[in-house]
């Protein structure tokens, strides 16, 4: 079974627990999508800030794993400094400008 059918089991499953779809869930389905499409990119702006703690951490550890498992780039806009802290590389911006860089690991 290829990427894709695994994917499209993974979502029927997750959009049939809510007809409207709880926001993690949501926000899971983005992440499957963006899987789906065969791009090596994804890019998370403020990803799980209408998430509860948990729901927000699951989320989190996803993409994690799509980092370090199969080699994705991820890239998260957060104003969350605890997301920031798990990531290789911040940039701080202020004002729309790159203020600075540091790499973390």
């Amino acid at each position: 079974m290829g990427i894709v059918s695994v994917l499209s089991i993974r979502l029927e499953r997750t959009l049939s627990l809510s007809p409207v779809g709880s926001v993690s869930s949501q926000q899971r389905v983005a992440i499957a999508r963006a899987r789906a499409s065969s791009a090596w990119i994804i890019l998370a702006d403020e990803l799980t800030g209408n998430l509860d703690t948990e729901n927000g951490r699951l989320v989190i550890d996803l993409l994690h794993s799509l980092v370090k498992d199969k080699g994705y780039c991820v890239i998260v806009v957060t104003h969350d400094p605890g997301i920031a802290a798990g990531a290789d590389v911040v940039y701080q911006m202020q004002d729309g400008h790159i203020i600075s860089r540091k790499e973390q690991k």
